[in-house]
């Protein structure tokens, strides 16, 4: 399960800026997995730390920009285990079904791209069966 990617508009210049200092240090950690995606991690001090949360605890509002069925999911499966442990009167806030891994990312670095499915096979149907199978449930124009 990857990270839900959410964005923001806010304190994007602020946020940026220390980030870009950030990485001009040396990587805490540099891996390319098996399916050729390279990962590079940076270490930030406890004082770093703190700032981010400051910084983005002034943003009003994060967009999914992709994982809103993972959001969901977690929801759901959080709601649930913060139920039984409501009744268990065990439940602290702080239980790991509270949190999900999120990955946040400035708007102004996007490029929102169309998304478009396409279609390699009609399975031996017509374009205009493929077409009247679709107008079931959709409207075709």
């Amino acid at each position: 399960m990857g990270p839900v990617f959410l964005t923001f508009r806010e304190n994007q210049a602020v946020i940026k800026e220390r980030m870009a200092q950030i990485v001009q240090g040396a990587p805490y950690a540099d891996v390319t997995c098996n399916d050729g995606v390279g990962h590079t991690v940076w270490k930030v001090s406890l004082e770093d730390t703190a700032w981010f949360i400051e910084q983005f605890a002034a943003i009003s509002a994060l967009y999914v920009a992709d994982g809103h069925h993972r959001t969901a999911a977690a929801f759901n499966v959080g709601s649930m285990r913060r139920q039984a442990a409501i009744e268990a009167g065990t439940y602290t806030g702080e239980e790991p079904f509270n949190y999900f891994m999120t990955l946040l990312y400035p708007a102004d670095n996007l490029m929102i791209m169309d998304y478009n499915r396409v279609i390699k096979s009609l399975n031996d149907m017509t374009a205009e069966q493929f077409l009247d199978a679709l107008s079931e449930n959709f409207i075709v124009r």
